[in-house]
């Protein structure tokens, strides 16, 4: 208990998950288990084996066995047989057993005396051949008092096996007669032991699945709850703002109504135009608001699958766009450079291009410098199997602490707060240029200017 005490505070002090901690304890254990399993099947195994030596050991008469000499003439005797007859009946009744034979020790070493074996056949051996020479520790014991041991698994030149060895004592005097031995084949003891350790395994490699797929999951419903909780903030955020924003205009219609109440049939014209003037500038508060929100909540569903797209040729594409914008620019005396080639055609989403080319020379003129003219370049060259845009100005610049942040819903820089915008642009244009699979990045200095740039693969 200490030791996996002690494995699980190094785990800690490597801050590795807690699953990895779990999954190495649990094969740790379960790799202990499988050893345990293994030795008590074989210790099982040996028990079986002693208990089977004994009870053939008890069954043989200890006279017929010491009138056997053990040389070649023993099998013109009696005893012989009777002996033979017996041990081949024990092994009838026995089969995982190869071979019972009986040993005796004499200065040449260990000799046979007599097997269970039918002469001429393989494993037979005659009265008196020599088996050990240099005897096995195990027969030494037995010599020295233990009534039974085993022995291996081990290979000799009969095959690979598991011997079991008892004594057969005169019941008189305690003296050793002979020793009986069998051989069990070695490779279905061995099979044994494996299958003993197989559930073991499989059970500890099935928890460790377990584990791991369950943090994997866990880990899966974390983020996914992460990600639906944020997804949640951001409709709340989303509806927070557009509730704010849409109450401006409409706190506007609302006052100019009032006033409208106030004025009677026939207001005063300068202050009837005034309140026009307002009321238009209310309604297209609102109208860019709508539009916005109607192009982030299409793009928030649409993916780069359900585009529909068309061949769009650049230039004419952006002249029209400037076209578009002529009041503003000349309102702003700027100057719009377009540098494309006539030729330069690229498969997209019609629509999607025009709102981002529109929200980008937008801001370049709503957010010029009031001490310069407005010098803005829209620049598109071809690169990597696709088209790099840019839209370069001298405005205001972004602070460096905006930049980060300034592609996120309602985000709008710290230095243009006094200018009307909605903080949606920026994010639609990122959200279309991701969806065409492209990517978009900005350069700007305070002050001096910014440089968009946004990149779309040919398909």
């Amino acid at each position: 208990m200490n030791f996996l005490i002690k494995i699980k505070a190094i785990f800690q002090n490597l801050r590795l998950p807690w699953v990895v901690t779990v999954i190495f304890l649990v094969l740790l254990v379960g790799g202990v288990f499988t050893v345990w399993r293994g030795h008590q099947t074989e210790k099982e195994l040996r028990s079986q084996v002693l208990t089977t030596i004994r009870t053939i050991a008890a069954a043989i008469h200890p006279e017929q066995l010491k009138r056997l000499p053990g040389t070649p003439e023993d099998t013109a005797l009696a005893d012989y047989h009777s002996i033979r007859n017996q041990l081949i009946r024990m092994n009838n009744a026995n089969p995982d057993i190869r071979w019972l034979y009986f040993m005796k020790k004499t200065e040449k070493g260990f000799l046979f005396t007599l097997d269970n074996v039918p002469v001429d056949t393989f494993g037979h051996t005659e009265p008196g051949k020599v088996y050990y020479e240099d005897p096995p520790s195990e027969l030494h014991h037995l010599l020295e008092g233990t009534n039974a041991e085993t022995v291996g698994p081990y290979t000799d030149e009969w095959g690979t096996f598991v011997s079991g060895f008892a004594v057969v004592s005169d019941p008189l005097t305690g003296e050793t007669i002979q020793l009986l031995a069998l051989d069990i084949d070695a490779t279905k003891w061995q099979e044994l032991i494996r299958n003993e350790q197989l559930q073991p395994i499989a059970i500890t490699l099935l928890i460790a699945l377990l584990l791991a797929l369950f943090h994997m999951i866990q880990n899966r419903t974390k983020q996914s709850t992460i990600l639906l909780r944020k997804r949640n903030q951001e409709i709340l955020d989303f509806t927070t703002v557009i509730t704010h924003d849409l109450k401006k205009p409409l706190q506007t219609l609302n006052m100019i109504h009032g006033m409208w109440q106030k004025c009677g049939i026939q207001p005063d014209p300068a202050l009837y135009e005034d309140m026009q003037t307002t009321c238009q500038a209310a309604l297209n508060q609102m109208k860019e608001l709508l539009e916005d929100i109607l192009s982030t909540v299409q793009l928030q569903f649409s993916n780069k699958e359900c585009l529909n797209k068309e061949s769009v040729l650049i230039l004419p594409l952006l002249s029209e766009i400037r076209d578009l914008l002529k009041y503003q620019i000349n309102e702003k005396k700027a100057d719009v450079t377009i540098i494309a080639d006539a030729d330069m055609a690229l498969s997209a989403n019609r629509k999607s291009l025009e709102k981002m080319f529109i929200n980008l020379l937008g801001n370049a003129l709503n957010y010029s410098h009031p001490d310069r003219t407005p010098k803005i370049v829209i620049k598109v060259t071809a690169e990597n199997g696709g088209f790099l845009f840019s839209v370069a100005d001298n405005g205001l610049g972004i602070p460096d602490k905006d930049k980060q942040a300034i592609f996120n819903q309602f985000y709008r820089g710290s230095n243009v707060q006094a200018t009307s915008g909605t903080g949606l642009g920026l994010f639609i244009i990122r959200s279309s240029v991701e969806i065409h699979g492209g990517r978009i990045w900005l350069e700007s200095e305070e002050g001096q200017g910014t440089t968009f740039f946004f990149s779309i693969p040919l398909r």
